[in-house]
This record gives structure tokens, sequence and C-alpha cells, in this order.
């Protein structure tokens, strides 16, 4: 996605957004985001895989207790 913005404000947001997801990432759950760098994390990889899942996000259907 951040490769094809041609618009240096558009970048910064993203930039920032990214910014913003991977510190509330590391402030939820840091032993999980080192376990995803430890693994060469990518901007385009997934780290649910390594995160408790107090921390990893939930579907709507799952919030509201029709699924665990």
């Amino acid at each position: 996605m951040l490769l094809c913005v041609t618009d240096p404000r558009v970048a910064h947001d993203i930039v920032a957004w990214r910014r913003a997801c991977l510190d509330e990432l590391c402030r939820r759950d840091p032993d999980g985001v080192r376990r995803w760098i430890a693994t060469g994390a990518r901007a385009g990889s997934d780290p649910t895989r390594f995160l408790t899942a107090a921390t990893t996000p939930r579907r709507a259907d799952q919030l509201d207790g029709r699924q665990p």
C-alpha cells in the first residue's frame, strides 16, 4: 500500500497509523511482538499467530458472544 502512494501527506498518515498500531501491539503483548519480529516480520505480514488470545483482534460476531 505505501509503495503505491504518491502524495507525501498520505504516506505520512499511513506510516503514523502503522506506528500507532505497532505501539499498541507492543503495549498489549510485548512478548508476542518480539516473537513476530524475531521471524523477520515484514510490513505486510500478519502477527496474529504470535500474539496471545487476549491481544488477537476479534470479529464483531465474536465480541457479542455468538462465538468463543
